[in-house]
């Protein structure tokens, strides 16, 4: 038995085809032969590690119908003003 990795559907071992979709048999790898050597992996690639970034501690978004303001150090505060009276939350 084999899953269709296109449609999920289970498939009898005797298809080449899945019956639903007709989507072919997945290649499958050989048991590893006891006492043979292991099975190679392909090489890894070395991931670019970034130092940490510095972001803006303040930003302004008055593109819109609400302006609004992010600011903060360590707290992020938001800023929202509507009409005359600004909204503080923190």
């Amino acid at each position: 038995m084999w899953m269709c990795p296109r449609c999920q559907e289970i498939n009898d071992d005797a298809n080449a085809v899945c019956h639903k979709c007709e989507t072919a048999k997945p290649m499958t790898m050989p048991p590893p032969v006891a006492g043979g050597p292991p099975p190679m992996q392909p090489p890894m690639q070395q991931q670019v590690r970034r130092g940490p970034q510095l972001v803006p501690t303040a930003v302004v978004h008055d593109q819109y119908h609400t302006p609004y303001r992010i600011d903060g150090e360590l707290v992020p505060v938001l800023s929202v003003t509507l009409g005359p009276m600004p909204i503080y939350f923190e």
